[in-house]
C-alpha cells in the first residue's frame, strides 16, 4: 500500500509542468535598458519601424471610429 502511494506521488511529480505565463511580464526599466543595449542596429531599426506602423494603424482606427 505504501509502495503504491509513493509511486503515485512520483508519477504526479514527473507529469507536473510549469505554469504558463500569460499576459504582460513586468520588467524593471533597468532590465529593459540592458536588453535594448545588447540589440543589434538592425533589430533596433526593425522594432522602431514596427512601432511606427502600429501607431499609424491605431491612429487610422481611431479616426475611422470617430467619423461613424
Amino acid at each position: 500500500m505504501e509502495y503504491k502511494q509513493n509511486e503515485i506521488n512520483n508519477t504526479a511529480h514527473l507529469l507536473a509542468e510549469p505554469e504558463p505565463k500569460y499576459g504582460f511580464h513586468t520588467i524593471s526599466e533597468e532590465e529593459k535598458l540592458k536588453i535594448d543595449m545588447n540589440r543589434s542596429y538592425t533589430e533596433k531599426f526593425h522594432l522602431f519601424t514596427k512601432m511606427l506602423r502600429r501607431n499609424a494603424s491605431l491612429n487610422r482606427a481611431s479616426t475611422d471610429t470617430s467619423t461613424k
